[in-house]
């Protein structure tokens, strides 16, 4: 009898503990403004708590055995996609423009709860039930379709200049940026200095530019330059045998400035030319990555007069991601 106490004790306890957990939660949610976050959590829980009392009143013990491990499986699908799509994700970083901070294949764990979960747009957007969409024949033509409109659900912040995010271009290609300006901002590029508000951003250390580097002869500078374990490529700048190019940090610049084969080092500047791929296009202005704006990035409620000069300034803004009420930059 004593024995069968101590179980009972030990579960009534385990269950206390576990309504003091869930009810914590619910009250930080509460204080964060995460409601969203709190009707998730109740749903999941009473679903949980209805089937186990249900499963009860089943005297066949066979039966609610299979139908445990069933409801135990579908529970945790449910969890995991729930965790996926509202709070955590895993992403790869595509490409060099992050080093030093980031390098190409680096594995992320995304915070979703920072600025808000995005909800999905189609099926293909919800793990797991996503599979089943994916076995179908015409998939490539409706995988960016939208089913649904766009809703975000509320974060615990607001995205703050410096922030390093994923951006997803489309639902096989997303972006590792580090945002440089928001909402109501004026940006503007010169020389390849980057000012938000008439004031220079300040670059990270770890920011790599692209730069030209003058040499006295063309052997010594892999040796000297190896010698520096610079861990970063230094390439010949066309088929000049005295100049080379390189992404460099700022540290990495003053290491390679102090050697004896360095004649010059100068910040490379692009060029302008017919039909530049830049998201913000203006071919009358002449703009490159180097010199641009400068324009106000688009604000909730903010109205434009629409012109020649903003319209095809603004045009891909408008098309893709009007309808989300404010705008960034990332870089």
């Amino acid at each position: 009898m004593s024995s069968i106490k101590k179980h009972m004790s030990f579960f009534f306890v385990k269950g206390r503990l576990l309504d003091i957990a869930i009810f914590s939660i619910i009250c930080i949610s509460i204080f964060l403004r995460l409601i969203w976050f709190v009707i998730l959590l109740l749903l999941i829980v009473l679903i949980y708590k209805i089937t186990s009392r249900l499963l009860n009143f089943i005297k066949n013990k066979c039966i609610a055995k299979i139908l445990r491990l069933s409801f135990a499986f579908v529970f945790i699908l449910i969890v995991s996609s729930s965790m996926k799509l509202f709070f955590i994700d895993i992403y790869k970083v595509p490409s060099t423009s992050m080093e030093d901070t980031l390098y190409t294949g680096d594995i992320i764990i995304l915070n979703k709860i920072a600025y808000g979960p995005k909800l999905p747009r189609n099926a293909y957007d919800i793990p797991l039930i996503n599979i089943l969409f994916y076995l179908y024949d015409h998939r490539l033509e409706s995988i960016n379709d939208e089913w649904w409109p766009y809703l975000r659900m509320s974060g615990i912040s607001e995205i703050k200049k410096g922030d390093i995010v994923v951006f997803q271009m489309s639902k096989k290609f997303s972006l590792v940026k580090r945002c440089i300006a928001i909402s109501g901002d004026t940006l503007s590029i010169t020389k390849g200095k980057i000012y938000v508000n008439n004031i220079e951003y300040n670059d990270p250390k770890s920011v790599k530019n692209k730069y030209i580097l003058k040499v006295k002869g063309q052997g010594n500078i892999y040796k000297y330059a190896n010698g520096l374990n610079l861990r970063t490529d230094l390439n010949k700048n066309g088929d000049s045998f005295n100049y080379f190019e390189g992404n460099l940090s700022k540290s990495q610049k003053l290491k390679i400035l102090k050697l004896p084969e360095i004649m010059s080092i100068e910040k490379y500047q692009d060029t302008f030319t017919k039909n530049k791929n830049l998201f913000f296009r203006n071919d009358n202005l002449s703009w490159t990555m180097d010199k641009m704006g400068p324009f106000v990035i688009p604000k909730r409620n903010m109205t434009i007069s629409l012109n020649m000069y903003n319209y095809q300034l603004c045009v891909l803004l408008f098309l893709y991601f009007e309808f989300l009420g404010a705008a960034w930059v990332f870089f």
